[in-house]
């Protein structure tokens, strides 16, 4: 009986040191497993900060970008339409002596601010299924580009052209410049023709780079706000110009 009582407690005090090792065993367990979902948890939101960041930042670079090419497209446009002429007033501007004599193109234009779009920055948009967004970012960007090196072409041939041109007489003592006779009008309009021809090209497709990203500037706020409600989104406008 004695024997049989020891063994009991025995027993009894062996289970209860079992049951505590393995109630130990499973703390241990559900901290280490609590640990590791909060380890995993603080990776996962650390991800998607970096990533909210890295997003942030296409999302600047892709507004500054669009922003330097609308600024530049609208000053190119005003520099074509140097009188402010209305649309009307413009398209009736037909014969290529008027449209060279009256329009001197700005020095500059061998230097701009406006560059392409990164990859990141298309990959984003196509991310976004933003497709077209992206095709006329990149179609203004062509054609901005375009126009810019038919500006520079245009005021080199014009300087040329200046050089044919009958010089300027003094008249008491002052320098007066005289109109083209009817012959040397017939010799310089090979010269001239391409020239208005130029100018008046250069002026479609500035009104039609200017009325694209005027839509592209007002779409860029809502459509990023759309897929990034957490970001800071600039608004970027264009101002109306003839």
């Amino acid at each position: 009986m004695a024997d049989s009582g020891v063994t009991s407690v025995a027993d009894w005090i062996s289970s209860i040191f079992t049951a505590g090792a393995v109630g130990v065993s499973l703390w241990t367990t559900w901290l280490t497993s609590r640990q590791r979902r909060q380890d995993m948890e603080n990776a996962a939101r650390q991800r998607a900060d970096e990533e909210k960041s890295r997003r942030q930042g296409i999302v600047h670079q892709l507004s500054f970008k669009l922003a330097t090419l609308a600024s530049e497209c609208l000053n190119t446009h005003r520099d074509l339409n140097p009188h402010q002429k209305s649309p009307e007033d413009l398209a009736k501007e037909t014969d290529p002596f008027e449209v060279v004599g009256t329009f001197s193109p700005n020095v500059g234009y061998d230097d701009t601010m406006v560059r392409g779009l990164a990859t990141d920055e298309e990959n984003l948009l196509m991310l976004l299924k933003q497709d077209d967004y992206l095709m006329d970012f990149s179609e203004c960007l062509a054609r901005h580009e375009s126009i810019r090196r038919g500006l520079l072409e245009y005021k080199s041939r014009r300087d040329v052209v200046l050089t044919l041109m009958p010089p300027p007489q003094m008249v008491n003592g002052q320098i007066v410049s005289f109109f083209p006779t009817q012959q040397q009008m017939l010799e310089l309009a090979p010269h001239i023709i391409p020239l208005g021809t130029m100018v008046v090209s250069s002026r479609q497709l500035s009104s039609v780079n200017v009325e694209m990203l005027t839509r592209l500037c007002k779409e860029f706020k809502p459509m990023m706000t759309k897929h990034f409600p957490g970001l800071n989104i600039h608004s970027i406008s264009m101002e109306p110009t003839t």
